[in-house]
């Protein structure tokens, strides 16, 4: 009983001492791998966060899509969002559509957050059906690399910065 105690008050003590996730301090990457044989990207007709049209994945058809699994309670997808907004201001005119998927429950948090952001990309209300038909999602932020043809060809777990987001898009646009 009394370690138990110990324990739980060390513990305590521990976790409000624990940093916020900065972009200089970035976790370790926690997977990349490539899809292979590349599979046909889920079909989904979701909500946007901002309460207009729902949209369809395949009403960006022909480009390179980045569908990013994020949520405004992740510290790490708050940094990364900012590199997404970069990358779709530089790929758009060359064919690139990021699609941010909010794992939140209510849809005016991530729409304040994007608008704050000043994020030119679409963010859409995921729900537990599409996080299935992608796998699952057990690690936020999760970014699939949709190619043209509307294949899934990379899963990616945890936090990126834009180089590594630059390079991945240039390989298939």
């Amino acid at each position: 009983m009394r370690r138990g105690l110990v324990g739980a008050l060390a513990l305590a003590l521990v976790i409000p001492a624990w940093p916020a996730p900065t972009a200089e301090a970035q976790p370790p990457v926690i997977s990349t791998m490539p899809l292979t044989p590349a599979v046909p990207a889920p079909a989904f007709r979701l909500p946007r966060t901002d309460g207009r049209a729902a949209v369809s994945l395949a009403d960006t058809a022909g480009q390179v899509r980045l569908v990013n699994f994020w949520g405004t309670w992740c510290g790490y997808s708050r940094i990364e969002v900012p590199a997404l907004a970069a990358l779709q201001r530089a790929y758009r005119g060359r064919g690139l559509a990021v699609v941010g998927l909010a794992i939140e429950r209510q849809a005016l948090t991530p729409e304040r957050f994007m608008q704050r952001a000043g994020t030119p990309y679409t963010s859409l209300l995921a729900d537990a059906a599409v996080q299935k038909a992608f796998g699952g999602i057990r690690v936020v932020p999760t970014t699939f690399v949709v190619d043209r043809q509307g294949r899934l060809v990379e899963k990616i777990e945890g936090l990126r910065d834009q180089a590594f987001f630059d390079r991945t898009v240039r390989k298939y646009l």
